[in-house]
């Protein structure tokens, strides 16, 4: 069955040179425990140090900080919020700040502690109706009691990418440390660790194209944090678990391939991007039947990303009939047994709280592009976006 793959903000499809490369590592004798002292062990040390430098290298953070190797980027958040929290008494600051569109292992990880904890408070910011946060806002709320900053450096639902580095500097003034998480970013916006003044950043191979259940976390190496784990004392002591080094090579060369070919990657999904938002537009149906969520110029959202809300379908009926033409994307709604759950995303944007915007957290649809995306798909999406606009 030919089907149009519209959902890469949620999983991408391994590239056939990492099949390849996974069983030539293991041809290479290069299964062993890298923490064994004998020669295999050795060897598979090797391999995971040069790992861990190239994607350090990679992502402009050669310098002053260190690759931590997680099963994926809800570990790894999980690690910044809950292991930085442990040394609250330490650093003598209490407060985290988050934004309310944040992904749920971050957004959840901060429930937990606002609710669990006595000594950590919780902030949230403030965001705009496109999801951009709010600087001068977020520089009323710093002050000498906060701990960390944390800001998804670009939304999974709505595409809105945010201007990272600014918000960096903030946070950096007041003391405190800053936080991304880049899983949807990695390997499609060009970005420097350092250059950004990043502090802990968070990436899962299987955004860009390499396997599932690995993922890592990039921190500055002069900051304390608190292992969330017990065990072999494995990754700087900050991960205990044996490493799995199959999956941190294959991480290591999709990061590579995705960045040596982004650019022409990145255009053609901008390209789609543009040519759906035109059709739509001259159809007449955007802004009326069909409304984009997010960044409105294209240049601050994902390239691959279209987030739309239909006036009068819900998003399991958007998604359940575009299945039905072989165009799978998906939707900010879950549905909870006989109960419809709007997008807490679309629900926290600035002014959708308001009854005449209420229907957009529910009825909403993402389209998220990648390699397994051509031109040709153009005509079939356009086509069943427009049937749908009408019907709605």
């Amino acid at each position: 069955m030919n089907v149009i793959y519209c959902d890469h903000a949620a999983s991408t499809p391994l590239r056939e040179e990492l099949i390849e490369l996974l069983q030539e590592l293991y041809r290479k004798e290069l299964y062993a425990n890298p923490s064994s002292l004998h020669r295999l062990g050795f060897r598979a040390k090797q391999k995971l140090e040069k790992c861990r430098e190239e994607i350090a290298n990679n992502l402009g953070a050669s310098k002053e900080a260190e690759v931590i190797f997680t099963s994926g980027a809800t570990e790894a958040n999980n690690l910044v919020l809950l292991g930085l929290s442990r040394l609250s008494e330490i650093y003598q600051r209490n407060e985290i700040l988050v934004s309310p569109i944040e992904h749920s292992s971050v957004f959840e990880v901060a429930e937990f502690l606002k609710t669990s904890s006595s000594e950590i408070k919780i902030k949230y910011l403030e965001v705009d109706c496109q999801g951009f946060v709010k600087l001068a806002k977020l520089k009323e709320q710093l002050n000498s009691k906060t701990l960390l900053v944390s800001v998804i450096h670009a939304q999974n639902e709505i595409g809105t990418i945010q201007p990272i580095k600014s918000i960096a500097k903030l946070s950096h003034q007041a003391g405190a440390f800053f936080h991304t998480d880049a899983v949807q970013s990695v390997g499609k916006i060009p970005f420097n660790f350092e250059e950004e003044q990043i502090d802990f950043l968070t990436l899962s191979a299987h955004k860009f194209n390499g396997p599932k259940g690995i993922g890592a976390l990039i921190k500055n190496k002069q900051i304390l944090l608190k292992s969330i784990f017990f065990g072999g004392g494995q990754e700087g002591g900050l991960r205990s678990g044996t490493e799995n080094l199959a999956n941190i090579w294959a991480m290591s060369e999709a990061l590579k391939i995705s960045l040596a070919n982004y650019k022409e990657e990145q255009q053609k999904c901008r390209k789609l991007q543009r040519e759906i938002l035109g059709f739509l537009s001259e159809k007449k149906v955007l802004g009326e039947k069909i409304f984009l969520n997010g960044a409105e110029t294209l240049e601050s959202r994902l390239a691959n990303n279209l987030s739309f809300s239909f006036k009068n379908l819900t998003g399991d009926q958007v998604v359940s009939r575009l299945n039905l033409k072989k165009i799978l994307a998906s939707t900010s709604s879950a549905c909870n047994q006989q109960e419809i759950r709007p997008s807490r995303i679309i629900e926290n944007l600035e002014g959708f709280s308001d009854p005449k915007n209420s229907f957009r957290a529910k009825n909403s649809l993402r389209l998220s592009f990648g390699i397994s995306n051509s031109l040709g798909d153009l005509e079939p999406i356009k086509k069943a976006l427009y049937e749908l606009a009408l019907f709605s």
